[in-house]
């Protein structure tokens, strides 16, 4: 992803844009596949991944971001890394509490 370019995308997605969103989804079901299989840190590099391409591209607020930090959480906790697990669940229930 090209840090540069910190605009958010639009409903109107431009090319380069539209790449990275199928980059993100490729990488979400890549982690999601790989938390479904308890291999716990090899999901956690690809959400954490996953959370800084969502911020970028959709910005820190948006019900995606949410939810990838929950699974963040998910595979962290997996690992017996509590106290992060624990953090990034709050981060993630504050976000969605925010959006409703």
């Amino acid at each position: 992803m090209n840090n540069e370019n910190n605009s958010q995308c639009s409903a109107n997605f431009d090319p380069p844009c539209q790449e990275s969103l199928e980059n993100i989804k490729s990488v979400s079901q890549r982690a999601d596949e790989l938390l479904l299989a308890e291999r716990f840190a090899e999901a956690e590099q690809l959400y954490r991944e996953l959370c800084l391409g969502l911020e970028v591209l959709l910005g820190p607020a948006h019900p995606d971001v949410a939810e990838a930090k929950h699974k963040l959480a998910a595979a962290l906790g997996g690992q017996g890394k509590t106290a992060e697990a624990v953090a990034n669940e709050q981060s993630s229930q504050i976000l969605k509490a925010a959006l409703k």
